[in-house]
């Protein structure tokens, strides 16, 4: 009988110890791995991962991946870390559904199309790196319902709009990178509600208007 594999790891790495995150997110975690693949994968992702329904972390991170990514990887429902930064990987982002996602970066590649809407039911989502890829169209308010999003990173896209934002509850961000998009409008109002932030990147957009005063006392944890 086989056992369950929790951790799963294809990367271009030399470490001999799994890292507690891939460089390719922004911060750390304490979780263990129980076992490490070391590859140099090009082509396709293989499939045959579909099938590890027991998978907690994939991470195919700096490898030469291209293509679609399955629509199958829906069926990893005990998924938490997903890494595929660093690829030739295309398409619409696909479902990714999963409820139980920590981390999710998708960095570094070139998809294409809108914000994908099956991430804002993910409640226990703390990371989401979707940038350096060729994303477009507005960010939806549904995005600020996720109350225990920590960081946040859409920088190089083209993404576009306004700002919107359908709470007013306080949001635990601590650092929001949107550099480089099309993002217009006055200073997003959504800011003000994360007092927890200590990096704030909203350049090379078309934001207009006055820098509220509320930036310095609202958020002491931004240097200056």
């Amino acid at each position: 009988m086989h056992r369950p594999i929790p951790w799963l790891e294809a990367s271009h790495r030399r470490s001999a110890t799994p890292p507690s995150y891939s460089p390719c997110f922004s911060t750390t975690t304490g979780y263990t791995a129980k076992s490490q693949w070391s590859n140099n994968l090009i082509g396709k992702m293989p499939q045959g991962i579909m099938n590890l329904t027991k998978l907690q972390i994939l991470d195919l991170s700096s490898n030469q991946l291209e293509d679609e990514v399955p629509a199958t990887i829906s069926s990893l429902q005990s998924l938490q870390y997903l890494n595929l930064c660093n690829n030739k990987l295309s398409g619409m982002i696909p479902n990714l559904n999963t409820r139980k996602l920590l981390a999710i970066s998708l960095a570094k590649n070139y998809f294409t199309g809108g914000f994908p809407m099956a991430l804002c039911p993910q409640a226990s989502l703390e990371i989401l790196d979707l940038s350096n890829n060729q994303l477009h169209g507005e960010l939806p308010r549904c995005l600020w319902d996720l109350q225990g999003l920590l960081f946040m990173d859409f920088s190089n896209n083209t993404f576009s709009g306004i700002v919107k934002t359908s709470t007013d509850s306080d949001l635990s961000l601590r650092s929001v990178q949107l550099a480089n998009n099309n993002l217009m409008g006055e200073f997003p109002l959504v800011f003000k509600r994360c007092r927890r932030l200590t990096i704030l990147d909203l350049g090379e957009n078309k934001f207009s208007g006055m820098i509220p005063s509320w930036i310095g006392s609202s958020h002491p944890a931004i240097p200056c």
